[in-house]
């Protein structure tokens, strides 16, 4: 069984952003409507996962998906891709690049 009380901590925190999102679309859509004040909230989550199949050695890390990027002005589409260094171990730092997905803006799965 899980944690309860992280599962009723998160509930609060889906429900509070969830009524300032809502503000903010509320005074989007009525410009006579004030903007919410102004809220600054640093959220740090450690979670572990344990994959038989990874060794202790070794990351492996997956991009969901990519959206609502905005090109430059001028430009329609881009051409994208996702670039990561990995300053482990010290003595060899690890470098990956993605394959480049031409002329999107919303490219799904990089």
């Amino acid at each position: 069984m899980g944690n309860k009380q992280e599962a009723i901590k998160y509930l609060r925190e889906k429900k509070d952003l969830t009524a300032d999102l809502e503000q903010v679309t509320r005074a989007k859509q009525f410009p006579h409507v004030p903007p919410p004040l102004f809220k600054l909230d640093t959220i740090e989550r450690r979670e572990e996962m344990i994959n038989p199949e990874v060794r202790m050695d070794e990351l492996e890390f997956q991009i969901v998906r990519a959206f609502d990027i905005l090109p430059p002005a001028g430009y329609d589409t881009l051409d994208m891709y996702v670039y990561c260094e990995f300053p482990y171990p010290q003595n060899q730092v690890q470098k990956v690049r993605s394959s480049t997905v031409r002329k999107s803006v919303e490219p799904g799965e990089l």
